[in-house]
């Protein structure tokens, strides 16, 4: 079974992601089969930097929502239109 991106969200399961891609690129390289290795290295490349990225995000995350629990803004101090915010000024929507 192959994670795909929308399953893999946790540090354990970039790990375990990380570990198969070796696995996988090691056997198709002993196997003869450079061209499927390395795709594996492309994506095990993709997988490392994603799971260096992932504390980055989550603190993001993390900073975002503490700011707008804090806030005092709402939605019904701005006028909305059907093509989104506007300051007075209507915009044509597109049909």
């Amino acid at each position: 079974m192959r994670l795909t991106r929308s399953r893999i969200s946790t540090k354990h399961d970039f790990e375990y992601a990380i570990k198969w891609e070796n696995l996988r690129s090691s056997y198709f390289r002993a196997h003869g089969q450079p061209a499927r290795a390395d795709q594996c290295d492309k994506t095990l490349s993709e997988l490392e930097w994603r799971l260096a990225m992932l504390p980055v995000a989550a603190e993001k995350e993390a900073s975002t929502a503490v700011g707008f629990v804090g806030s005092q803004w709402s939605t019904d101090a701005e006028p909305m239109t059907n093509a989104g915010w506007h300051l007075g000024v209507k915009d044509p929507v597109a049909a």
